[in-house]
């Protein structure tokens, strides 16, 4: 049986192998950091396997090799690829499509870098007997699966950082109407009692205001407070009281009957009416 491309290569030039062998302009393209760790990490899994007979040579040789390989894979593949999405899109619309599209003149253009590789690693001797479509075949083999991969993994982060910036929109304008709410009804309290909010008690047409520096009595239905404060973490425990959720210490059962300590010492009543919502806010597990 033969030997490999890659076994026959070393035994001839073993001694002659050198990184400064390879072209100049290999070291001026430097990708994005993130793509760059990606190649690294891809010729590195590739010269560790050993595919196409490269398994036969050291390890470390064939890491080298691999990991340069990738380089140049990616100098060559990333524009095509880039250039074929712009130009194919109005007419594919599936990515992959268009990415094994790219990957016809990618293959061709990588399979002559192959070639010239292989002669700076191995020795142009290796080559005698290796046609050019065998190379064609398997570099494009390889080239296709790293790119279809690659696009897949693009996409799942595309997927992730939209739903992240949908999920950081609806935060931002949830947070705008709580602030918006809460703002307009604290504006109507002293500025020496505005603290954190603790709750709300309703005594015939006034409400007093309980928060963390004090309270403050003043002329409001307690609806039109709940109103305001719609958006703001709380809940109406009684047609009299309303409790914002962080202020709740404990909640006490004393037969049928509940009631909610407050981090202010005060002690709030739960009527029948509002015992649901108040389990349902986890405040009465």
């Amino acid at each position: 049986m033969t030997q490999s491309i890659f076994t026959t290569g070393y035994q001839l030039n073993h001694t002659k192998i050198s990184l400064k062998r390879l072209p100049k302009r290999l070291t001026q393209y430097i990708p994005p950091v993130k793509n760059l760790m990606a190649i690294i990490l891809v010729g590195v899994v590739l010269g560790v396997l050993g595919p196409l007979g490269s398994h036969e040579i050291p390890r470390s040789i064939s890491i080298v090799y691999w990991v340069t390989t990738c380089f140049v894979g990616f100098a060559i593949y990333q524009p095509i690829i880039a250039i074929s999405h712009q130009k194919l899109s109005p007419l594919i619309t599936r990515v992959w499509i268009r990415t094994l599209i790219a990957c016809i003149p990618a293959g061709i253009f990588m399979s002559g870098a192959v070639l010239i590789l292989v002669r700076l690693f191995f020795g142009s001797h290796v080559l005698s007997g290796i046609s050019f479509q065998v190379v064609l075949f398997n570099t494009g083999f390889v080239g296709a699966t790293i790119a279809l991969l690659h696009e897949v993994f693009e996409e799942k982060g595309r997927q992730i950082n939209q739903s992240a910036r949908h999920l950081e929109t609806l935060t931002e304008q949830k947070n705008l109407e709580t602030s918006s709410g809460y703002e307009e009804f604290m504006a109507n309290i002293p500025v020496e009692k505005r603290g954190t909010l603790l709750c709300l008690e309703m005594a015939d047409h006034y409400l007093t205001v309980h928060t963390d520096k004090g309270r403050h009595m003043m002329l409001m239905r307690l609806k039109d407070a709940t109103a305001l404060l719609r958006q703001y973490p709380g809940l109406q425990t009684h047609r009299s009281w309303w409790v914002a959720h962080d202020a709740v210490v404990k909640v006490v059962k004393s037969g049928r009957k509940f009631h909610l300590e407050l981090s202010n010492e005060l002690s709030v009543p739960v009527s029948r009416s509002f015992i649901d919502n108040v389990k349902a806010a986890g405040l009465g597990q």
